[in-house]
């Protein structure tokens, strides 16, 4: 039984008592108006970032996120349904990163048009409805929750106006700095994912179905934005109940509202099961947040309040702070419960009710906004404590900066409304027009004034680069070149930009190594690549990293690489891509390729963000061509060179059991490192020096005598000696894998087929097809860094390692796609036909 039924409709209430309100005809004008603003501001300018064909689209993420849209549409044209990135960080799998609805919407969409428009157009008209369609979501999410036409019209005026001192939040410069491509999709999401569970999970109103997809669309869009929007649902709840127990003095409806929004919000998260389940069984391989720096952690309290006051949250660089002040005048509004109104109408059942709605509203607008503002405060503030909240150890507190954005500008639009009415009726006394003639007018002076200042700020954040015909030309050459490999650049080589990240390993089909804007959300393998610093002071044993990591190619600016880094890394000079960049080749005497033979003679225990210092330590014992196994589950084996790292944990004896529990919750615990060789502990120096002389002048003898990749699979053909072979785990050579590892990676081995190896010229084809048939599966283990390796028996096999996605999370997808298509059917047709 819905107890909520009596309550009077929240569309009905919320002209009752609020006659200062522009009518829904002039607020819908102002919306189409600020939606117009991004092609105006184009076509104004004459730019060209509608028409080019070739332009990228410029932001450090949004080249990333291109080539991996890209990527995706083609591996989806030919039928490949095992989805991996081997174009960046050693590969990554695509559907378990953090947002996994942009990166299916631009594949698609580029799909459908690719018929007229190039892959780089058909991305940029994309992202230009994108930005297009933000005003209406906006604008119909706050009309849910219950604002006037008056506020929602305020709130797409100014929404690409905000702008703060680090271009992070929900403001256009975010995009043109950092390219926060999937960023927009959450901005398109939220709005309309507050409005639809605000109304239903207080009122009962709307689809319940429709509720529950805009919030799955919402968590799929952006994780962190589907995090925030459950937070926010704990302040709805708690609005709920404050204005519910002092203005009616009464709870009943507590209990339903409660499990309306359980309701909604479990139902989402099986809508999104296909993807959750298998990023949360994964989530220890995704990687989490490497360095936890100052500038993406917010600062002390006094600080941000500083920030907040001098407007560098809302108007960085801006003159008149005029969206801070809103705010400000907003914040009074929510403390003070004042909305001007009419007088007459204030005690009515209607109007009470009314007040009852704003009054909800207006709690739940203070008490998120000062919530997102605890949030944004982070380990600036709270220290390690931060790290307690659950999914937030591995969050950069920044993150929080959208929910300032969010509710600020929600409450500027309260504060300006609620000015600009006082203001009018100021003129009224003056003019003798009604308040309403007057609001009218204003805004159809004051609306195309101010959107037709903010044109060129518009313009100048929807920029393109287009590449030089000597640029593509060189491109090519480099593509064409036959030595299989990786191409790395580094900031010390002068290549900082996200542009030749990105596009110089995809245009030129050499996968990267470092990347701008994959970052840490995707695998374990970043923080290594990333801390491995090419400089021989640091780290004189990079030109062995090379090896480990398959690096051929080195881009660099023409005087960002030193001679004797060259000379000791035995690099050469390929060529010249442009006037400042260079392209330097590994010398074709080094050897080596993603396949490599290796001795493994012991683990690393631990968790796997825990140990990383150690493990990038550890890697120097790959100069004797030897490497650790991580975490292996072999139970049954003693390993004697042994390193494990684990938590300090506090004298809690006089707790008794519950001194684990303590332990636990217990922030900045520090790691440490235990090394063991033969059952003793040494220290890290002997242990390293030990492992070194071990293996200095032991051959590896098993070979790889040819190998061939492809995006998701890797296969060689290699030939293992008997005297290289031996039962135990530590003492057989392994065959190393030099690719990300990741639980959904598998690997068998069979004789070699008559058509890519031949064992001699008299060879039966028919016996040799019949053994080839014979596939063994053998497990893959990880190895550090965050490599994979595999046992074989001594002889001569066909190697073959390759990624597949779960077959639960294949149906999963189908299944979503056909709930999410029969949902928004009926939901249209119910609009319809009413």
């Amino acid at each position: 039984m819905n107890n909520t039924a009596s309550k009077p409709n929240i569309s009905d209430l919320r002209d009752v008592g609020v006659p200062c309100d522009i009518p829904r005809w002039l607020s819908l004008i102002i919306l189409l108006a600020a939606s117009a603003s991004i092609p105006l501001a184009l076509l104004y300018h004459s730019s060209n970032y509608l028409t080019s064909a070739d332009g990228l689209a410029d932001g450090g993420d949004m080249y990333s996120h291109f080539t991996e849209a890209l990527h995706l549409k083609q591996q989806l044209q030919q039928w490949e349904t095992d989805l991996w990135y081997d174009g960046v960080t050693l590969g990554y799998p695509i559907f378990l990163a953090y947002q996994p609805l942009p990166c299916c919407v631009t594949a698609a969409f580029m799909t459908l048009f690719e018929r007229y428009v190039s892959p780089f157009l058909a991305f940029r008209w994309l992202f230009f409805l994108l930005l297009t369609a933000m005003p209406f979501s906006w604008y119909f999410g706050t009309q849910r929750i219950g604002m006037t036409c008056l506020q929602s019209s305020m709130v797409t005026l100014c929404l690409f106006s905000l702008h703060s001192w680090v271009d992070f939040g929900l403001e256009l410069s975010a995009f043109r700095k950092y390219g926060l491509y999937t960023q927009a999709y959450g901005m398109i999401t939220l709005p309309v994912a507050v409005g639809f569970a605000y109304q239903y999970i207080i009122y009962g109103k709307g689809s319940r179905d429709a509720v529950v997809m805009v919030i799955a669309l919402n968590l799929l869009s952006h994780s962190i934005f589907g995090i925030y929007l459950v937070l926010l649902t704990g302040t709805i709840i708690a609005s709920f109940l404050l204005v519910e127990i002092f203005f009616n003095r009464t709870a009943m409806n507590f209990a339903s509202v409660c499990a309306r929004a359980f309701d909604v919000h479990v139902t989402s998260l099986v809508y999104c099961g296909w993807w959750l389940l298998p990023t949360l069984y994964c989530f220890q391989y995704i990687g989490g947040l490497p360095w936890k720096y100052d500038t993406t952690n917010a600062h002390n309290i006094s600080i941000v309040i500083r920030k907040l006051l001098s407007g560098e949250i809302y108007d960085f660089g801006r003159t008149f702070p005029f969206i801070t002040l809103g705010l400000l005048t907003g914040l009074s509004c929510v403390f003070l419960g004042h909305n001007p109104r009419d007088k007459e109408a204030a005690h009515t059942d209607v109007a009470l009710a009314s007040k009852a709605r704003q009054q909800t509203l207006y709690t739940w607008l203070g008490m998120s906004f000062f919530v997102s503002l605890i949030l944004f405060l982070g380990r600036g503030t709270f220290g390690p404590w931060y790290d307690l909240i659950p999914f937030h150890s591995d969050m950069e507190s920044l993150r929080y900066l959208n929910g300032l954005h969010f509710f600020g500008l929600l409450l500027f639009a309260v504060g300006s409304s609620c000015i600009l009415i006082h203001a009018c009726r100021f003129v009224t006394k003056v003019t003798g027009y009604t308040t309403d003639k007057v609001l009218v007018i204003f805004m159809l002076v004051f609306a195309p004034i101010y959107l037709s200042s903010q044109l060129v700020v518009l313009n100048n954040n929807l920029t393109v680069t287009e590449m030089s015909e000597e640029l593509q030309h060189s491109l090519m050459k480099l593509k064409q070149y036959p030595v299989s490999g990786r191409l790395y650049g580094n900031k010390q080589f002068g290549i900082e930009g996200p542009w030749e990240m990105t596009f110089l390993p995809y245009f030129t089909r050499k996968p990267g190594i470092q990347t701008y804007s994959r970052g840490y959300h995707d695998t374990l393998s970043v923080f290594y690549l990333e801390s491995f610093q090419p400089d021989l002071n640091v780290t004189p044993w990079f030109p062995d990293l090379m090896r480990l990591f398959n690096i051929r190619y080195i881009f660099a600016s023409s005087s960002g690489v030193r001679t004797e880094f060259l000379q000791k890394c035995n690099l050469i000079e390929l060529m010249k891509l442009d006037n400042d960049t260079q392209i330097f080749i590994r010398s074709p005497d080094q050897e080596y390729g993603y396949f490599e033979f290796v001795f493994v003679p012991g683990m690393v225990q631990g968790n796997l963000k825990d140990i990383r210092a150690v493990v990038r330590s550890l890697t120097q014992i790959y100069q004797v061509n030897a490497v650790l196994a991580i975490n292996p589950k072999i139970t049954s084996i003693y390993a004697n060179v042994n390193v494990s790292s684990k938590d300090t944990q506090l004298p809690l004896k006089w707790y008794g059991s519950l001194s684990w529990l303590i332990n636990s919750l217990r922030p900045n615990k520090t790691p440490v490192a235990t090394w063991t060789l033969d059952g003793s502990d040494v220290s890290d120096d002997i242990f390293l020096e030990s492992v070194m002389k071990q293996y200095l002048w032991q051959a590896v003898r098993s070979k790889v005598l040819k190998e061939i990749t492809k995006n998701n699979e890797y296969s060689a053909i290699v030939e293992i000696p008997q005297e290289a072979f031996s039962k135990d785990f530590y003492s057989t050579e392994h065959l190393l894998l030099k690719v990300s590892y990741h639980p959904y990676w598998s690997c068998r081995y069979a004789k070699p087929t008559t058509l890519r190896y031949k064992e001699n010229d008299h060879d039966d084809p028919k016996e040799t097809d019949q053994e080839y048939e014979k596939w063994h599966e053998v497990k893959v283990h990880h190895v550090i860094p965050n490599l994979m390796s595999i046992v074989l028996p001594p002889g001569r096999h066909e190697v073959v390692c390759s990624y597949s996605n779960p077959l639960y999370q294949k149906l999963g997808f189908i299944i979503f796609l056909v709930t999410v298509t029969v949902i928004f059917t009926k939901e249209f047709l119910q609009m319809y036909l009413r």
